[in-house]
């Protein structure tokens, strides 16, 4: 047996700057986060149940970080990062179709990155998330091994009663997933959804739908062997 298995990672929100448009300036990026800002502040119908405090010093703090980012799927996600902030379903930031294009493109995506489990965990320590994570390759013990880093490693303990949802493929339906992917985490940056065993889950090609809507506070791993 190898020590080290290769895996097949699915980034759905493939995070490679040379892949994605960089067609947005430094002053638009100021302009749109600011733009977004003053909508909610004036037209949020739901502002007096956020956090205003943090919702400030979050703006703030992106004053700064969105005139750096490397790319226009790095700007937008800081601004649906914003968004979630406000914990409603019905107000949302979208990836422009440019972006879009570049991560849901095919079911499972057009985007496949082969790397070891070390790589792996290497991200996952570093605390670089992507919102998909596919599992597969030929070694089930790895496969094992790094569901169980994802459960155990990227939640605090006391956020994992209400963040972390664990499926098996043979008693789940593929809606119940999505509802449960298109939920916004309870106080914690993200919330992680685990499908064991995906290749027993008979309608697996409706995933698909929840490609094209992500959350990018949810963190899907699907575990298929």
């Amino acid at each position: 047996m190898k020590q080290l298995s290769t895996l097949a990672l699915l980034f759905c929100a493939f995070s490679l700057a040379a892949q994605m448009p960089n067609t947005i300036s430094r002053a638009d990026k100021l302009y749109g986060l600011s733009k977004f800002w003053q909508e909610v502040n004036y037209n949020f119908v739901y502002l007096d149940e956020v956090d205003r405090e943090e919702w400030e010093a979050e703006y703030k703090k992106l004053l700064i970080f969105v005139q750096e980012t490397a790319d226009d799927y790095e700007y937008y996600r800081h601004l649906i990062r914003l968004c979630a902030m406000l914990k409603d379903g019905h107000t949302n930031v979208y990836y422009p179709e440019a972006v879009q294009a570049k991560l849901y493109n095919t079911y499972f995506g057009d985007y496949r990155l082969f790397m070891t489990i070390n790589d792996l965990y290497k991200g996952l320590k570093a605390r670089q998330f992507v919102p998909v994570y596919l599992l597969q390759g030929d070694e089930p013990f790895f496969i094992d091994r790094a569901v169980r880093f994802f459960e155990t490693e990227i939640l605090p303990e006391a956020e994992r009663s209400f963040n972390l949802t664990i499926f098996y493929g043979k008693d789940s339906k593929a809606q119940d997933i999505i509802d449960t992917c298109m939920r916004y985490p309870m106080f914690s940056e993200h919330q992680v959804v685990i499908i064991k065993e995906a290749n027993q889950l008979r309608d697996l090609e409706k995933l698909e739908s929840y490609f094209e809507h992500i959350v990018p506070t949810t963190i899907l791993v699907i575990a298929y062997k």
